[in-house]
């Protein structure tokens, strides 16, 4: 396995990490979502924050 830690360069008060694994499967590029929703892994990622200027770098 590989293991990827994103976190923003001024604030390690949290971290997204990745995970990757030889041998995987390739997939075709998305060319339509409704229908690429029925294959399996990972199709949105989202972050919530209470203010989002407040979340975003100055």
């Amino acid at each position: 396995m590989t293991f990827d830690f994103l976190s923003p360069a001024v604030d390690d008060i949290f971290r997204v990490e990745l995970q990757a694994g030889p041998g995987a499967a390739e997939r075709s590029a998305y060319a339509d979502l409704a229908a690429n929703l029925g294959l399996s892994g990972w199709h949105h990622r989202c972050l919530r924050v209470d203010n989002v200027d407040e979340a975003l770098p100055s």
